[in-house]
């Protein structure tokens, strides 16, 4: 199984249509938003065995013609992994962490964001409904869990993973809070054949913002 297959697009499959519903706010030039990196710390990524992957820049850009502008949204993703063996001839980095940092929209005065819209189970339909390699998302379980210092509420889902033609049961880990004028969610997969809660509930903990 290679590296990036079971997380690979998946947090952008989160921010598709992220521009939808606007177009009444929008007059003039080009409007630019971008956040501020969110990135878990070296010392969590040391007590978890977690390796940082990328950090890097996800533009999405709408053009409205019927108004004549264009808003550009600059959100950041930071992706960590944790190399794995489940048995069966499948291993290597499938325990992922990915942190999204995307920013508050103002237009004429009025602010926006589609994640502050969505609780967590609705992010994981729209992460099953916009990336094909996610199939069968179903609620688990919640606990209480720490990001930036708020106590959030962690959502799990189990689903089904394709890579390289297999399937792969996996547990989806989902939590989000607000920081300053950005929007921070984390999101964690792993097989489900390995136990990753503790991991996870760390990487949450040391999610820093800014970076």
């Amino acid at each position: 199984m290679k590296r990036r297959t079971v997380l690979a697009g998946v947090p952008s499959a989160l921010l598709v249509g992220s521009m939808a519903g606007c177009t009444d706010l929008i007059t003039g030039d080009e409007a630019r938003f971008e956040a501020e990196t969110a990135t878990v710390s070296e010392q969590a990524r040391s007590d978890t065995d977690y390796e940082e992957q990328s950090v890097e820049e996800d533009v999405r850009e709408r053009n409205f013609e019927q108004v004549d502008r264009t808003v550009v949204v600059v959100n950041m993703l930071a992706e960590y992994s944790r190399s794995v063996d489940i048995g069966l001839g499948l291993s290597g980095e499938l325990a992922r962490f990915t942190v999204l940092s995307t920013p508050q929209v103002e237009i004429a005065g009025q602010a926006f964001n589609p994640i502050d819209d969505l609780n967590n189970e609705e992010l994981a339909l729209r992460l099953q409904k916009q990336y094909d390699g996610i199939d069968n998302v179903q609620p688990v379980d919640e606990r209480d869990g720490s990001l930036l210092g708020e106590t959030v509420t962690v959502s799990r889902f189990e689903a089904e993973a394709q890579t390289n033609g297999e399937s792969v049961e996996v547990f989806i880990h989902i939590a989000q809070t607000q920081s300053e004028s950005d929007f921070v969610v984390a999101l964690g997969v792993h097989p489900k054949d390995i136990e990753e809660t503790d991991r996870i509930n760390t990487l949450l903990e040391g999610v820093q913002h800014p970076a």
